[in-house]
Parts: C-alpha cells; structure tokens; sequence
C-alpha cells in the first residue's frame, strides 16, 4: 500500500469509530423504564397518602377492620422493591446515582417507620376500640349497687347517679376531639367519682369504674400520640424528593444523549467529506474511495434518526432509511428536488408554517444553523408526527458552505406521554374530573383575577349524604361507579368555563368562574336538584343520593385560598347541620357558620 495513504486512512478509521462510539452513546437512555419508574412512584406516592387516610379513619372508627392498612403497607413495600430494582438496573451507572441511592434509603427507612407504628397502631387501637365498647357496662357497675343491695337500703347519691352520664359523655367527646380541655374534664369527673369510693357498698363498681376509665385515657393518648408520629414521617416530602432526583438524572441523560447525538450527525457528515476528499486527492485509487464511501453511507444508515442532506440550493441530494420511513418518500422520487417537497413542516398550529431550508449560498455559519426544533412533519399521504429537527452546514476544505444536513427524530410518542403525565398530575384517575391540587390552583388564579380585575367568582363545597350507604352495602365497586357517574352529572350541569373537581372521597369542588353570588345560588339549587333527582342502582338494588352543598363568594373580602376554602367547608358543615339536602352560603353571622367555626375551633 501506497504510504501516502496510511494517514488519510488512519484518519478515516478514526472518524468511523468515534461515530460508533457516539452512536453507541445516544441509544443508552431507555425512556420505557424510566416511564415505568415515574408510574410505579406516583403509585406509592398514592398508596402512601391513602395509608394516612386510613390510619386517620381507624382512629375515628371509620374502619370496619384493619385490613386497608395491612393492604397499603404490603403493597407500598412492593412498590419500594420494584423501584429498587428498576433504579439498580437502570440508574447504578449515572452521575447522580449516589444521591438517589441515599434518597431512597431514606424513604425505605421512614417507610419502614411507618410500618411499625401503624403495627402499634393497629394494636393500641383495638384496646381502645375494646375497653370503649365495654365502657358502659362498667359504669353500670355502680348502678347494680342499687338494685341488689334494695334490701339494706342502700341508693346511689343523687351526684353520683349524675357523675355517670357526664363520665361517659367526657370520655367520648375526648375520644372524638382529642381536646385537652375535653380531658382535662373527664379527669375531673373521674376524681369526683373517685371519692365515692370511701362507701364499702359503692367502692367495687367505683374502683372499675376508674380503672377502666384510666385505661381508656392512657390507651388514648397513646393512639393520639402514634397518629401524630405517623402523619408526621416525612414519607411524601422523601418520595417526592426521589422523584425529582430522578426528573434531575432523566433530563442530564436526555441532553447528553442529544448532544452525542448532534455530535454524531456532525461527524458522519464530516467522515463523508472526507471520504469526497480523499476521492478527489487519489483518482488513482477510485476503487478503494468507492469502499470508503459507501462505508461512510453505511454509517449514515445505522444511526436510528433521520438524514437528509441537500446541496447549495436546497435540492435534495440523500435520504437514508429512516428519513424515507418518516416522509414517505424515496430518495430516488425526490433527488434534485427543494427539500420542501418531502419535508413539509408546520408547528402545532396547522396555519404556522415553518421553513424547511436557509439559503445557504453565499451565506454565512450564522445564517445557515438554525437551533433545535420541535415541529410537526407531514408525511406523504397526510398524516402528521412530531419530530425533533436540527439543520447544520456542509462545507468545503476552505469552509465555504456546500449544502446542508438536516437530523430529525419521530418524538410522537414522547409528546403523547408527556401529555398523559401532564394529566394525570392535574385529575382524578376514578371520575376523569380535576384533582384537589389543581383545584386549589384554580382557585389561587381566580382570588388573583379578583385582585386584579374586581371579578367575582363563588366556590361550592359538594358533600354526599347517602355515599358511605352504599359504599359500606354493595363494596367499593359501587362507590366507585357512584363517584364517576355523579361526577359526569355534575360536570354536565356547570358552565363550560366553569370546573367540577373531585377533592376526595365522596367531596366535590366546583369553582364557578365570573358568577355573582345570586347566579351562583341558582346554579347550586340546580345541582342539589339533580343529585336529588339521580337514581343510582347497583345490580338492581336503587339508591337514593343525597347532598350538602357550602356555597362562598370568592370577591376582595376573601384574603387566600385557605379562607375560601375554610369558609365553604364550614357552609357544607353548616347544609349537614340543618338537615342535609340543602345549599348554605356561608355567612359569618349565621348561627350555623358560627357553631361549626367554634367546633373547628
């Protein structure tokens, strides 16, 4: 072999195995996984945030039994395991696989925490559930004195026949509130029962008396103490950190993929450059230019995006596979054409077209590099896909511009999950309505209007009356159906500028936008109305559904969102208290309003 040729060669070689590598680079982020990571954590994220509900209806005997707990913390620790696994499999390598190994101890860690004293929980709990259901039977003790000590004489005094009735009812209420006060009281009742005691005939049924209540009190704070130290755990706040950690690792990948990427496509245009170069300086050697050629097409070939290079005017010159695939057009069909002809573009907007090509004849690197697009490409025969586009120059040995090379890549599918992500962050998965979170940014945005424009919005607070009927009777498939099918009436009764959200459980928002509080009233009357009129039936069985519905003017008087919704809870409290079925707006001199504002209190 000529040795004139060995360096041009070596430097061939050497531009065909950088390509490679950069090839190699940019297929290395597997987007399937990472997806099926984001899901499997906004899963747990859910599983977690309903395990709290839970553990707060146990608390208030909202539970039948334990088993949602059991079922939250098993399924909470196989969503752990296969993030654990998914992470190992995919993210051991990447530059920020330390900090997510440590996020993620330290969720398992508090998950672990929690486990434990939802354990305790649970069993502290049922004590306490116990010694309540056998609480009256205990206090009848001292009642019995009377009835079987009527031969002697024996009555119980007229305090302590009171004292019995005010126990009862102070331990309950401090079950129910946990107020301090609320026990604070029933330690006096208690010791005031206590002194009773000193009567040989009373003192039996007074010492179990006490007893029992002392170890309803202790088992009490014991389950208030564990409630708080499980909602407390930071478990939300470390799963949303991971997440984002794994957003943070996600994007560095996507912008060093892409910029192998372009790197790539920069080499391959220059390996064929220089193969033409090496052409033109060795006419001698035309067969072995012709291998080096069609290795450097090859090249071209191999490369999972599209290639299309044109000359100085524009005119199609190459299309490689993918480019063919994504068009519809063979290269043969459209070589010595503009590049328009194949490569009709437009932005998400149908009427905004976009330029396929620069004039690149006597231009400068400025005006023929455009930046990275994201556009909409339409194919031969009509049909449109999202493609990421890039067009760079070709230049000759003295760097005047010889033509251009435009890179592209189908992102359809990307976009469309992008998309669901999007929704799925923003609405309830059951009934398809908006979400508390979004909801309550609704409602942020309309008290920003208000400030701004003087506009006056309203906010109802929807709560169901018969909901726990028929979710308790017929099982949580009929809840379920309940929830969806009340949902699509609600959202078909409102204004179209108008946004009916689910806020959880059997709780509606509406957010009724540019609606004076008269219109308002009207349109609330008009959903009670249809929720009273729908007949719900679950395998033949109908149901009758009712509603409380809280009604707020959300106007310059409202100071943030907490007041508002604050205030259209205590209205629906307010609707319950009078009789359910009914609208109440909420008004700060309303007896109602007034009663539920100091029992929140």
């Amino acid at each position: 072999m000529n040795h004139s040729l060995i360096k041009p060669i070596m430097v061939w070689l050497g531009l065909v195995l950088l390509s490679a590598i950069l090839f190699a680079k940019t297929q290395i982020h597997d987007m399937e996984s990472h997806n099926r990571l984001v899901n499997t954590l906004g899963e747990l994220q859910a599983v977690d945030a309903t395990l709290n509900q839970d553990v707060i209806r146990a608390r208030y005997r909202l539970l039948v039994n334990y088993d949602p707990l059991v079922e939250a913390i098993g399924k909470s620790d196989r969503l752990l395991q296969q993030v654990r696994q998914t992470q190992h499999q995919n993210h051991g390598k990447g530059s920020h696989s330390t900090e997510i190994d440590t996020k993620l101890a330290r969720l398992t860690e508090t998950l672990k925490q929690k486990a434990v004293l939802v354990d305790y929980f649970k069993s502290d709990n049922a004590v306490l559930k116990n010694s309540l259901s056998y609480y009256p039977l205990a206090l009848q003790q001292i009642s019995v004195v009377e009835t079987t000590m009527g031969a002697t004489k024996v009555r119980l005094p007229a305090g302590l026949r009171q004292l019995g009735p005010d126990l009862l009812g102070g331990i309950l209420q401090y079950i129910q509130s946990g107020d301090p006060e609320r026990r604070e009281a029933a330690e006096m009742c208690v010791n005031a029962v206590r002194d009773y005691a000193g009567t040989p005939a009373l003192r039996p049924g007074v010492e179990h008396a006490v007893r029992h209540t002392e170890i309803i009190l202790e088992y009490a704070d014991r389950v208030e103490a564990q409630l708080a130290q499980i909602l407390a755990l930071p478990s939300a706040r470390q799963a949303d950190e991971l997440y984002q950690a794994y957003a943070t690792e996600h994007e560095q990948s996507m912008r060093e993929a892409n910029n192998y990427r372009i790197l790539l496509y920069l080499f391959s245009v220059l390996l064929l450059i220089y193969t033409a170069y090496i052409f033109y300086r060795l006419r001698d050697s035309v067969h072995a230019l012709f291998r080096e050629k069609v290795r450097a097409q090859v090249t071209l070939h191999s490369i999972a995006d599209a290639v299309i290079t044109t000359d100085v005017q524009g005119c199609i010159e190459y299309m490689n596979p993918v480019a063919e695939h994504l068009t519809g057009w063979h290269t043969a069909e459209v070589r010595g054409q503009p590049i328009e002809r194949a490569l009709r573009l437009t932005r998400d907007a149908p009427s905004h077209s976009v330029k396929s090509r620069t004039t690149v004849s006597n231009a400068t690197d400025e005006t023929v590099t455009d930046k990275k697009q994201q556009v909409l490409l339409t194919r031969r025969g009509g049909t449109q896909i999202s493609i990421d586009k890039s067009v760079s120059p070709i230049r000759d040995q003295g760097g005047t511009v010889m033509g251009e090379i435009h890179v592209f890549h189908d992102v359809t599918e990307e976009r469309r999950l992008a998309s669901q992500l999007s929704w799925q962050a923003t609405h309830d998965l059951l009934t398809g309505l908006v979400n508390r979170h979004e909801f309550e940014h609704r409602v942020e945005q309309a008290l920003a209007d208000t400030r701004e424009r003087g506009l006056t919005h309203a906010v109802l607070y929807i709560d169901l009356d018969q909901f726990k009927i028929v979710n308790d009777s017929c099982g949580h498939a009929a809840g379920d159906e309940l929830l969806r099918q009340l949902g699509g009436l609600l959202a078909a009764k409102v204004r179209d500028n108008d946004t009916v959200a689910r806020l959880g459980g059997d709780e509606f928002g509406v957010l009724l936008e540019s609606c004076p509080l008269e219109q308002a009233r009207h349109i609330a009357d008009n959903l009670l109305h249809a929720i009273k009129g729908f007949r719900f039936a679950w395998r033949g069985r109908p149901f009758d559904i009712g509603a409380s519905i809280g009604l707020v003017a959300v106007d310059r008087a409202n100071a943030d969102l907490t007041e508002v919704l604050s205030a259209a809870d205590m209205a629906c409290y307010a609707a319950k208290d009078g009789g359910r079925n009914r609208v109440h707006p909420h008004d700060e001199t309303d007896p109602l309003s007034i009663s539920r504002r100091n029992e929140m209190q």
